[in-house]
């Protein structure tokens, strides 16, 4: 019987964002065929864990992952010795960052780091690292084509021919599944029926730009009748979000729902979607907004106009007027216009951005990581 292939992901810490993606990379590797463990440097499992997968906490303190974190790196190189993996897959900058120095010394032949944001390697120290430590070994997948081609310039292109563009995906069947009809989304949301309803889901944080939104929409709300702005999350953000909306008597014309678990079942609840991030590397909330077959307008920055294609709204980020001229001008979108832009768009997800070519693209990487690879 063939020995299974041994795959270690690393990641710093629970993310749900990265964690989706490393389940789906898990996802990619039958297990008759591979053996997949999971590591975080930090955290202790959740309650809810998935036991049909290995899962690892180290459990450091995050003091000790600072800096040249020695204690980190003996424990990791006692561990990767004596566990012998085939393939290393790094997520984010701290686990890419141990694994490139433990690998001059291990030798593992086949490692990849999954490139999730432009902001990995903004400082000066990181891009050193990443020209002293890549080597042949390496293969370096950005998540969407932007962060492919940033990768390649900020290595004075040492790294250009291991740089590849594996688009983050969901699952279209499973999500469409699960997407509520307007309906029953604005019943359980307790929004009215005849409302035309600007949306957006994610973090509030000051990056997420739902204040530059919720200005926006407070620009022209009157103009548009019966609209309402949704705003689905929680973050730092929302006491400075919910302190506008009572500074200006918005109370009727903006909700704020906190956090809600799988809040993408209530994409349909939106007649219009905006994603106004001042940075944003992917974006898989446009995806879902997708999956739904809703209009989408989005800040013009990093990876979004690479999913967008042309049949997004783009806007410059940050700019408030532009967002709210968009706003305007889809909410008098006639039907035909607002079904051609849905459709396109639900096409574009089904092409290029289902979990099935993730899938593909992952295995073949790791099965055959000399051969050439197409990318998307």
């Amino acid at each position: 019987m063939t020995a299974r292939t041994r795959v270690l992901q690393l990641l710093y810490a629970e993310n749900p964002g990265i964690s989706q993606i490393q389940k789906e990379i898990a996802a990619s590797l039958p297990e008759t065929e591979f053996e997949v463990v999971t590591a975080f440097l930090t955290g202790t499992a959740p309650v809810n864990q998935d036991s049909t997968r290995k899962y690892l906490y180290f459990n450091f303190p995050k003091k000790e992952t600072r800096g040249l974190g020695l204690k980190v790196l003996i424990h990791l190189y006692q561990f990767l010795k004596k566990e012998h993996f085939d393939v290393i897959i790094t997520h984010r900058f701290k686990p890419l960052h141990f694994i490139f120095k433990l690998n001059k010394i291990i030798k593992t032949p086949h490692c990849i780091a999954v490139i999730h944001s432009f902001s990995e390697f903004q400082r000066s120290y990181r891009r050193f690292v990443l020209r002293l430590y890549a080597d042949s070994r390496w293969h370096f997948v950005g998540v969407s084509t932007p962060i492919s081609n940033h990768m390649r310039n900020i290595s004075n292109g040492i790294i250009s021919k291991q740089v590849i563009t594996i688009n983050n995906a969901i699952n279209c069947t499973e999500i469409i599944q699960n997407i509520l009809s307007q309906k029953q989304s604005r019943l359980e949301l307790k929004l009215p029926e005849n409302a035309f309803v600007f949306g957006t889901i994610g973090r509030l944080t000051r990056s997420k730009g739902q204040y530059d939104l919720l200005q926006a929409f407070h620009q022209i709300h009157l103009e548009i009748p019966n609209s309402i702005l949704l705003i689905i999350g929680g973050g730092q953000d929302e006491d400075k979000l919910r302190n506008y909306v009572d500074a200006h008597k918005l109370q009727d014309h903006v909700v704020l729902t906190g956090t809600i678990p799988d809040a993408y079942r209530y994409e349909k609840a939106f007649d219009v979607f905006i994603l106004p991030s001042h940075a944003e590397a992917f974006g898989i909330s446009l995806l879902e907004a997708m999956a739904a077959k809703i209009p989408i307008i989005a800040s013009d920055v990093g990876g979004i106009p690479a999913v967008l294609g042309k049949y997004g709204k783009l806007v410059p980020p940050q700019n408030i007027d532009s967002l709210a001229s968009a706003m305007k001008e889809y909410a008098l979108l006639d039907n035909n216009e607002y079904l051609a832009i849905s459709n396109a768009l639900h096409d574009r997800l089904l092409k290029h951005f289902d979990t099935t070519l993730f899938h593909k693209k992952y295995k073949a990487l790791i099965c055959y990581p000399d051969s050439p690879f197409q990318e998307l």
